[in-house]
């Protein structure tokens, strides 16, 4: 007779004051990781390559203890899901990781993290230490949006004008989003589910069944191809400009780097 029981899972949801792909952004991002992922009163190093089948290096110190945690990126889908495996001394095996990011009220995210393939055991001890991360990554955007909220900030409520200088997305690190390496710099949030910024991406091509947003987009550089549903085909080169609507169906294609700025707004 055998005493091992089947593997469970820890589930923690965290309501966070941005949207979802700041949210989705700071767990992608090495430096905005570091700030929360490690429950305190710990503190973490991190080296991640974000994008499916890159690999994840956490090391945890703890004031009695010290931890390491390995994986691979198993999904990137920005901003909805991300998903990696986790390894580690302290769980045999390997387990997985896998955080949502939904809307919610006025410019926030529902945030889910389910860490499965747990042995029952040790759910609760992660339930606990996924709490701290939510909870620390709530302080960490409260402290952002803060700033935001500066009437001397450029994310600032509008008032006069406010300059948006494109060249900023080329110091911003690459991330996976769907099938492309892109940049995106958001450089300007005045509330309301409004981002305007900068958007920067290598040659790919994606069939949306559903787009996320309403966007409107003024090309700088490149040229976008989109597909729609009834077969008609639209192109837009620099200094060009179109709207598209949440929930329209097409194929982006662009086989060249392209950059825009972007307005788009969250429903």
């Amino acid at each position: 007779m055998t005493s091992d029981a089947p593997l469970t899972s820890a589930r923690v949801d965290r309501v966070l004051p941005a949207p979802p792909h700041e949210v989705f952004d700071a767990w992608v991002d090495e430096a905005a990781l570091a700030e929360f992922i490690c429950p305190a009163p710990g503190t973490a190093q991190v080296s991640i390559d974000p994008r499916v089948g890159g690999r994840l290096r956490i090391v945890m110190a703890f004031p009695d203890r010290r931890s390491e945690i390995e994986g691979e990126y198993i999904s990137i889908d920005r901003p909805h899901r991300l998903s990696f495996s986790w390894r580690s001394s302290g769980i045999p095996g390997e387990s997985v990781v896998t955080v949502t990011f939904a809307p919610h009220g006025q410019g926030e995210t529902l945030m889910r993290i389910v860490h499965s393939r747990l042995p029952p055991a040790r759910v609760g001890r992660f339930v606990d230490g996924w709490g701290s991360v939510g909870d620390q990554l709530a302080a960490t955007l409260r402290r952002a949006h803060s700033i935001v909220q500066s009437p001397t900030s450029r994310r600032s409520r509008m008032t006069g004008v406010t300059r948006i200088d494109p060249t900023e997305v080329s110091a911003r690190p690459q991330v996976t989003e769907g099938p492309a390496l892109t940049r995106t710099a958001s450089l300007f949030e005045p509330g309301a589910g409004l981002t305007a910024g900068v958007w920067e991406a290598e040659p790919f091509s994606e069939h949306i069944p559903s787009y996320p947003c309403d966007e409107v987009c003024v090309l700088i550089e490149g040229t976008i191809h989109l597909r729609l549903k009834d077969g008609s085909e639209h192109a837009f080169g620099p200094g060009e400009a179109f709207a598209i609507a949440q929930g329209t169906e097409c194929t982006w294609r662009q086989d060249d780097r392209v950059r825009k700025f972007y307005v788009i707004r969250e429903r």
